[in-house]
């Protein structure tokens, strides 16, 4: 018995590798609204848009943010967003939970939304799913709390599909409790484009060892690394 068990745990191991090297993701290119990767040894893209021309796309700064003049009071205003390949999707995608909670944990130690002394984010709804075109997750309400007895709600979600992941902070325009349907509101204003870019030889066909070209310069430099949808 104790061979048998042995064997099927190897098996399952081997398996587990093969479907880690079958998904590996490589990010190359990125900037606020857009990712790009290669997956499959395929160079991939993912955009997030507006569907709803109340919203303005998201910005090519990181985080990429967006932003809606003239919902109303209680409705998402506000959007901030995070894309990533490999990590949150690849390495705790199958618990959720646990994925969203270590999303909105980097968030707030980046430089943006540093926390001030002896504030606190804690959950004030459990997680709800949610889908950003065919990316699916959870979201929650979250409420931070200063010290001075400041407090604040938004919503924090965390989408992914395969090797790409989207994070982000939903805000209202004011500090009013955001509405029962914010959130179903929000998701059919924002969604995502998929994209084919442009092969990048260096990357599924890299150079042997010692034989690569260097850095590329001038229109070489502008093909590779500037001219993307």
């Amino acid at each position: 018995m104790r061979t048998v068990a042995v064997a099927i745990w190897l098996v399952l191991l081997l398996a587990s590798f093969a479907e880690a090297e079958e998904m590996a993701c490589l990010s190359y290119q990125q900037g606020g609204n857009f990712i790009e990767w290669v997956e499959k040894d395929e160079p991939r893209g993912l955009r997030i848009v507006a569907r709803d021309p109340k919203w303005s796309n998201p910005s090519l700064k990181r985080p990429a943010n967006a932003q809606c003049d003239t919902c109303p009071n209680g409705q998402i205003a506000n959007a901030s967003f995070w894309l990533e390949v490999g990590g949150f999707s690849q390495a705790r995608g199958w618990n959720l939970e646990a994925t969203l909670a270590d999303a909105v944990a980097v968030i707030f130690t980046s430089s943006i939304y540093r926390l001030p002394p002896g504030a606190t984010v804690r959950a004030k709804t459990d997680a709800v799913p949610i889908s950003l075109g065919d990316l699916t997750g959870l979201a929650r309400r979250i409420v931070i709390e200063a010290s001075d007895g400041w407090s604040g709600e938004m919503i924090a979600l965390w989408v992914g599909k395969g090797c790409v992941s989207v994070s982000g902070l939903l805000f209202a325009r004011s500090v009013a409790e955001i509405a029962t349907d914010g959130l179903d509101v929000f998701a059919g204003s924002i969604g995502v484009e998929w994209y084919r870019p442009a092969p990048d030889p260096h990357l599924l066909d890299p150079p042997p060892l010692g034989q690569d070209e260097g850095f590329p310069l001038g229109d070489a430099f502008r093909r590779r690394y500037m001219e993307r949808p």
